[in-house]
């Protein structure tokens, strides 16, 4: 275990070129180095995800990844409902906002 990340075959959380890019612009405005990832089981399954900027990583609490610059933390609890997790950043004429691919979510009834 090095930098407080467990070994893994596959990157716990990554991000697509155009959420990267939304993010480092964000990091800008804001000043801070570090996007933190969040998710929570809410009681139905479904998990419920929050983003934040943080300025400091404690290596005890926080895993550590790097996606196309964007250096991201989570907590070990989120860390196993990431795990596989791409974030994109989408547009359409609904709106824009990240999107969440996690293959760990609960599948939509059909």
């Amino acid at each position: 275990m090095t930098n407080g990340n467990p070994p893994q075959s596959n990157p716990v959380v990554a991000l697509t070129p155009a959420a990267a890019e939304r993010v480092l612009e964000l990091q800008e405005k804001r000043g801070a180095p570090y996007l933190r990832v969040g998710v929570t089981r809410q009681t139905e399954g479904w998990l419920n995800y929050a983003l934040g900027f943080e300025n400091q990583y404690d290596p005890d609490t926080d895993f550590l990844a790097e996606s196309h610059g964007v250096k991201v933390l989570m907590d070990r609890g989120s860390a196993e409902y990431l795990r596989g997790t791409t974030i994109d950043w989408r547009s359409s004429d609904r709106g824009e906002g990240f999107h969440f691919e996690n293959p760990n979510a609960p599948k939509t009834p059909e």
